[in-house]
């Protein structure tokens, strides 16, 4: 049976309609992801929490020096619940949180956190801060963002990103009176395979160990909130290869 152009085309409509649909779904879906040329991501999760829990997983060990707080805040988070990190109102007051396993940088490995700063400290001490430390096990930090506030009274923060290569010196890179987004910003560190690594906020590289090898470690997350009143909520710790 022959069928005309016009009929042709009417009973094709909706199915191209439908294929239309579907290529633009499958186009936001992949915007969405936050996958980027600058954004290795990883394709292996070896841990992964999204703080879902009414307590805090037993993965994580926190530590409070004084009065500060550690829990889960069931009213904020990507999505809610999330870590809540606080230290006390005293200037050596801090709260640490960090993960009990520690992870092989060999063969490259990818830690991931998702912050919204609440409060960075005092812009007149350094130790005031909101702290993302990937700690090698053996000789100490290996990769650290520091957020602090950048002037008493103000929104805006400076931010330093550090990567050790063999220990010290350190290479760093810092960001000066930097007026953040309100919500959560997703910092990750990654070490690549030849053992180089890089810093990334929301996918965009902030500092690359510029071709010096780390040294082969065991590395861990620490999430710290350090001096008067330092607080954050953190969520989506992912570590990946």
């Amino acid at each position: 049976m022959l069928f005309s152009r016009e009929t042709i085309l009417n009973r094709l409509l909706p199915f191209c309609g439908l294929v239309a649909v579907l290529t633009f779904t499958a186009s936001c879906s992949d915007s969405n992801n936050g996958g980027t040329s600058t954004d290795p991501g990883g394709t292996t999760t070896l841990f992964q929490d999204d703080f879902a829990g009414t307590t805090l997983a037993a993965a994580w060990t926190p530590t409070i020096y004084g009065e500060g707080s550690v829990g889960i805040d069931n009213t904020t988070g990507q999505p809610a619940p999330s870590l809540y990190i606080q230290s006390d109102s005293t200037l050596n007051g801090q709260s640490l949180v960090k993960m009990q396993q520690p992870y092989s940088n060999v063969g490259g490995v990818s830690f991931s956190i998702q912050v919204q700063i609440d409060n960075p400290g005092r812009a007149d001490k350094i130790l005031d801060a909101i702290r993302i430390t990937i700690h090698d096990q053996g000789r100490g930090v290996q990769g650290l963002v520091t957020i602090h506030r950048y002037q008493v009274g103000s929104n805006n923060v400076n931010i330093s990103y550090d990567v050790y290569p063999g220990g010290y010196p350190w290479q760093q890179v810092k960001e000066w009176n930097l007026a953040l987004s309100p919500g959560f910003h997703e910092f990750r560190y990654v070490v690549y395979p030849d053992l180089t690594a890089k810093w990334f906020r929301d996918g965009i590289q902030r500092l690359s160990s510029l071709g010096v090898p780390m040294l082969e470690a065991d590395l861990q997350l620490h999430l710290n909130a350090s001096g008067s009143n330092a607080a954050a909520h953190f969520d989506n710790a992912l570590v990946s290869r």
